[in-house]
Formats: structure tokens, sequence, C-alpha cells
């Protein structure tokens, strides 16, 4: 009996190679690609073999295009020589595997523009919620990604005749105008459904679907940095927050879930006393339990290991990990650990730099360590202890040189994974606009652009930052723009009336000037004058 089957449901070929990745009982025979609408437009980014069946070599027009497929539901008939040799490739991958790292179910690899990379995030759908509730298009976004590393003092600046700051490429993609009034309307909800107990309510929508693009398509490992990312605002709002001693003191605070290389797998933002949280239990445990659920739910198979700060650490929260195993590092604050019986940390400042003391509590399985550098540091563990001992290097003021001095292994490992938060907050430029969701908003776009770049690089894209970002907004903006129908300086001639002479007049000079009245004339008639004529028109 022939178990060939035809898939008749219309799917583009990205959908299709997702849909075949997500089920392994079923083998596609061969894979037909329909050609897309917009066939002849070539590049030197589309040329290459016409037999080549790499799916990662796809162009963009080619994975949107509709494709079908034949179908295998009895496995066996595949060849048992390659199934053998997958199986062999798979216990060697297993066996040399000490630290998961998995990359997104994507159809991209180094080959692909920033485009595309950026297109993961910024989709259809967050578009459309912008769409929705605004007269929004993507060359917008564009523009203010350009604006990030093209900076004027002035918006309008980019549209100005001056050829100091004219910028072609924006003038030529949008209005002016029209850019100024989606400045000023821009929503990402809708202002008559608001629920009354979120705060961040106008921003809510495009939030969670953000939230869900940036775990769809995590390059997961095991390691994972929760800390919170200051977003600057210095106007008037209840979630404005002041940090004494940070980089950015005013502004918004978002708690963010993020990898070792940058990449923000989700984010909440900060409105102090809401319905949703936990009220039994401490801040900070209450926002790292609720990435731990949802690191737990997302990927069930995945042992995270999470690395934390001082606002966070407690031993009840390790202890809490350890019941979903998960393992969680972090430095503790002394006041939280004060029955330990472990070195005070008043003694341990008077001993040289390198000192150390260590206590394990086997019954919870938690080690704590204390460790002398310019200052005492604690750290609360349930996978890292005190060997191997490391060394770190250090300047040492009397000596005038680099001297190096012991570190236990936890700080070692606390100090690679920890600053994820940190390197995302180097990645993104900020804005700070009048309105009080602005900056949020455009936080929210500037953390797909870097998650963009990241994946980018774990796909082997070498390429910087900077670059990164002019290549996609440039493609974007000629992807999307729109040129001016007509050259020149646009004439606004809305709110003033304009009477036509009399048949029977005739103007002698071609030379007649239009000048403005001092006073008002009649109200039917215009307050520009002809400088002889003297009649209103």
């Amino acid at each position: 009996m022939d178990t060939r089957k035809y898939w008749r449901q219309p799917l583009s070929t990205a959908e299709l190679l997702e849909l075949l990745e997500e089920n392994e009982d079923v083998v596609p025979d061969c894979i037909y690609i329909t050609p897309p609408d917009n066939q002849g437009w070539e590049s030197d980014e589309d040329s290459g073999d016409e037999d080549c069946n790499d799916p990662n070599r796809l162009n963009s027009r080619q994975l949107q295009a509709d494709a079908e497929t034949n179908l295998l539901d009895d496995v066996d008939e595949i060849n048992e020589d390659e199934n053998e040799e997958n199986k062999e490739n798979k216990d060697k991958q297993e066996e040399s595997q000490t630290n998961v790292k998995r990359l997104p179910p994507i159809i991209l690899s180094k080959y692909s523009e920033p485009l595309e990379f950026l297109e993961l995030f910024l989709s259809s759908g967050v578009l459309e919620t912008l769409v929705k509730n605004t007269v929004i298009y993507a060359a917008f976004i564009s523009i203010l990604y350009i604006r990030g590393y093209v900076p004027v003092s002035r918006r309008r600046m980019f549209w100005e005749g001056r050829s100091d700051t004219k910028n072609t490429l924006v003038s030529n993609s949008m209005r002016r105008n029209r850019f100024e009034d989606i400045f000023r309307y821009i929503h990402a909800a809708d202002n008559n459904n608001l629920p009354k107990n979120d705060k961040m309510a106008k921003l809510r929508p495009l939030i969670e679907k953000v939230n869900k693009l940036f775990v769809r398509y995590t390059p997961v490992s095991e390691d994972m940095s929760i800390d919170e990312s200051m977003i600057p605002y210095f106007g008037r709002n209840g979630c404005k927050q002041f940090i004494r001693g940070k980089p950015i003191r005013f502004g918004y605070k978002a708690w963010v879930l993020t990898q070792p290389s940058g990449y923000c797998v989700n984010f909440d933002i900060y409105q102090e006393r809401t319905a949703n949280r936990d009220n039994s239990i401490g801040l900070g445990e209450s926002v790292l339990m609720k990435f731990a659920d949802l690191l737990k739910s997302r990927f069930p198979n995945i042992n995270f290991s999470l690395f934390f700060d001082n606002f966070f650490t407690s031993a009840n929260l390790i202890t809490k990990l350890e019941k979903i195993n998960f393992s969680g590092t972090g430095t503790v604050r002394d006041n939280r650990v004060d029955k330990c019986p472990i070195e005070d940390s008043a003694i341990m400042k008077k001993k040289p730099r390198g000192t150390f003391d260590s206590f394990v509590d086997r019954e919870n399985n938690i080690v704590c360590v204390k460790w002398r550098d310019n200052s005492v540091v604690t750290v609360l563990s349930n996978k890292y202890g005190i060997a191997p001992v490391r060394k770190a290097a250090r300047y040492y003021v009397k000596e005038k040189s680099k001297i190096e001095i012991p570190q236990p292994n936890v700080v070692g490992c606390y100090n690679q994974s920890m600053g994820g938060v940190d390197l995302m907050d180097n990645n993104i430029f900020n804005y700070r606009i009048g309105i009080w969701y602005i900056p949020i908003l455009f936080w929210t776009f500037d953390v797909c652009m870097n998650n963009a770049w990241i994946l980018s690089r774990h796909l082997g894209k070498q390429i910087d930052n900077l670059e990164f970002r002019r290549v996609a907004a440039i493609s974007v903006l000629q992807k999307y723009g729109k040129p001016p129908l007509a050259t020149g300086p646009r004439t606004n001639f809305r709110g003033r009336r304009f009477v036509a002479l009399d048949d029977d007049f005739d103007i002698v000079e071609v030379g007649e000037m239009v000048i403005a009245m001092a006073l008002m004339g009649r109200l039917a008639r215009s307050s520009f004058i002809g400088s002889s004529i003297r009649i209103s028109i």
C-alpha cells in the first residue's frame, strides 16, 4: 500500500519547513516551491545554484512563496544506513555536550540579511498591534533606528534643505508632516478599553507579543541572568523611579531575563504594587520566580542555572529553585545570612585580598562563600563551590603593578554569567521623549534590534552592532518607504481663502508682486494684495 500523502493546506515555504521540523514522525519526499510573485526581481543575493537543496540559502521571497510537499508517514522507508549514521552523530553530540545550547526553530543562517533577523521580532503581528491603534508604518520605526546612530538636535532636521543635516534616505521614504503626525498620535492599545489595575495597559499588547517572539527565537543555553534595566525618563509619572548610584538614576525600571550574551528572553516593567504580585514573599523573589516559572513551562526538559544580584538572593529563594531542579547563584546581603556560621565581614576586611571562607548547608544543598576583594563579597549557590580555586588579576596600588589573588570558583562563574543585562544596555540606545510611554515603546524596539543582532552572531554572521543597525534600517526604508510624488517645497494654503479677480480685469505688469496688508480687509477677501493694483487677491 502506498503510504504517500499529499499535503493540500496552503502554506508558505517558511511555515512548511517549520512544520516539518516540529513533526519528527513525518518525512518529506520532496518539496515544491511555487515561483514568487516578484520572481523577476533578482539581485546579487538571489543568484545561486538552482539545484541547491539547503533551506538556509533560501531568500525571503522564496520563503514567503507557497509550497507543497509529498509526505511519508512510514519512517522505515528511509535508508537504514542513514538512520544509523544519524544515531551515531547524535550519540557523539550528547556525550560531548556539557552545557545545553540550542538554536531556535528558524530558517536563517550567517548568510541571511540583517532585515530578515529584525523581521523575526518586528513581525507583522507586532506591527498590526500598532497599526490597529495608530496610522503606523515600518518606515517610521526605521527612521527612529537611524536617529539612534545619526543623532540630530531636532527631528525635523532630517528633512531640511541644508546639506549639513538633510538625510536623503529619510526624506525620500516618509514625508516630514506624516512622521510628526505618527509621532504625535502613536498608540499600542485602545484607550477606551484599558484595565484599571495595570499601569502599563497602554503598552501591554505590544509587550506581550514581543515577549512571545523573544522566547520563541531564543538560542537556549543553561545559563540565564536576571537584573534590572533603567529606561531614562525625566517627566512626571507614577512609575518613574529614582535609584541612587546608578548610571541612569531617573526613569522606568524593567525586570529583564537575559542570556550572558545579552539576548533578552523576557522583560516586564516595574509598576510598584500590583494585584498580580504575590505579597506573601519579597518583591525580588516574586519577580525571579515568575521568570523561573516561564522557563520551566517553555523548556521543561532543561535545568537552568540562574544568576542574580543581592536584591533577589536569599536562602529561601535558592531552596525554591532547588525544588524545580534549577540552580541559583547570586550575591547576598549580610543581614540575610546573619545566622550562617561564617567569618564576619568586619574581620575579613582587615585581611589581605584573596582571603575567603565558606560554609556548606548539606541539608538544603546551599554553599555560602565570603571573599575579600576591594570589599567583602558574599555569594550563595546550590551549584558551584570553592574548588577549583582560580587566579584573579588585580592592580596593587602600593607596588603599582598587577598581582594575582585567589578567587573561589563560584565567584568566577558568577562574573562570567551575570553581565547579560549590562551587555544589553550597552547595545541599546534610549530616547527621552515627552509622552510618558514613548521611552518604553522605543526601548522595546531597541531590544528587538539587539536580539536580532545577537541571534545573527549565534548563527555565525560576523557584523558589529552599528553596521547591523545601519543595514537593517536602510533595508526597511528601501522596502517600505514611499518617495515623494513631486519635488520642491510644499505650499500650505490651509486656513486662507483666495478670491479670483474679475474677468474684465487685466494685469498690466508681469512682475506684479503680492504683499500682505497690515490690517485685515473685508472678511470675504484675503489679507494679501497686489503691490500696484491694491486689490485683495
